[in-house]
């Protein structure tokens, strides 16, 4: 039988958090980055956020979705962790007034 050996990567350098205004049309939050080991994003506001990988997300075709929270900023929205992905992460709003934080390790 073959043996696999499976080596966690780890990081002591993470980016500043950033808290960003997230609107009704996709832009880029998290450039490409071929040294990323981890990224994380929270949706500190009342309104859905969506999440396209190296995609334009839209409110109806996406691959990530992130639960609004009860009150902004209370850390009750959506989470969504990722330890694989290097690419481009876009991000669009359910309405005009959604807000983001989001950083990454390397």
């Amino acid at each position: 039988a073959a043996t696999v050996t499976a080596a966690r990567e780890q990081s002591a350098v993470a980016s500043a958090p950033t808290v960003a205004n997230v609107g009704i049309f996709a832009s880029p939050a998290v450039a490409p980055n071929p040294s990323r080991k981890s990224m994380w994003f929270q949706n500190v506001s009342t309104t859905a956020i969506y999440l396209g990988l190296g995609a334009t997300p839209s409110a109806t075709l996406y691959h990530l979705v992130l639960a609004s929270g009860t009150q902004p900023h209370n850390g009750t929205g959506g989470v969504y962790f990722d330890s694989e992905w290097l690419g481009q992460v876009n991000v669009i709003s359910g309405a005009a007034t959604g807000t983001l934080c989001y950083g990454e390790t390397t």
